[in-house]
């Protein structure tokens, strides 16, 4: 059933995002840009608890139980350090050969669920081993080293669901260098002073006591 009140806080969470900071539900952990749900009891009926299932489990549990969430998509070392020190337990990861995501049983053509372009892998020593042509599915191994190994259908082990929100950066609500309050160096997008719409100096208003212009010498005649 889907969880209200994860789908409220998912949409808290983008909105804050916007704002640069990334909010997760209750219940949720962040690490990096992301939210993470570590051993939810996710009730699979199973022998080993609530909080173990089948990946096929998980893989619908969350997308289901928390819209916009996947299975945990490892994109790095880093994550994958982490992810694997919140449990100490094999974790269910998104990664499988089988269609629609893998290229088909028995291939190790491994592919993530939907939702996840991530390149990176981290196999251990002869993995995927795909032992009896029945391994399909990927966990995180806890020890020593947070390996990835391949598993059967029917194994039952911890389920998490991750979501991203990526945050972003404020926009500025006024403009980014604030007005001069004192003239600059800068040029003038039009003429510093106006043009005159006349001539410069007001011409007289009577005879003036010598010619304006001297006669030059060659018009004078003897």
């Amino acid at each position: 059933m889907i969880s209200i009140s994860f789908i409220l806080f998912l949409l808290i969470s983008i909105l804050t995002s916007s704002y640069g900071q990334v909010t997760c539900a209750s219940g949720w952990v962040q690490n990096e840009g992301s939210c993470y749900l570590i051993r939810p009891a996710f009730n699979s009926g199973g022998p080993y608890g609530i909080y173990r299932g089948t990946w096929d489990q998980c893989n619908t549990y969350c997308p289901t139980s928390f819209p916009g969430a996947t299975m945990f998509c490892v994109n790095n070392a880093a994550e994958n350090d982490w992810i694997r020190s919140q449990s100490g337990y094999n974790q269910w990861i998104g990664y499988t050969d089988m269609p629609p995501y893998g290229g088909g049983k028995g291939t190790k053509q491994y592919g993530w669920v939907t939702g996840c372009s991530s390149t990176y892998t981290y196999w251990g020593s002869g993995e995927p081993g795909n032992s009896n042509n029945n391994e399909d599915y990927v966990l995180v191994r806890p020890m020593p080293d947070g390996t990835w190994q391949d598993y059967p259908p029917q194994t039952q082990v911890e389920c998490g669901c991750e979501y991203k929100v990526a945050p972003t950066t404020i926009p500025s609500s006024g403009p980014s260098t604030a007005p001069l309050s004192y003239p600059s160096t800068a040029p003038s997008s039009g003429p510093t002073v106006a043009p005159s719409y006349g001539p410069t100096d007001d011409p007289s208003s009577g005879s003036t006591s010598s010619p304006t212009v001297t006669p030059s010498e060659e018009n004078v005649h003897e």
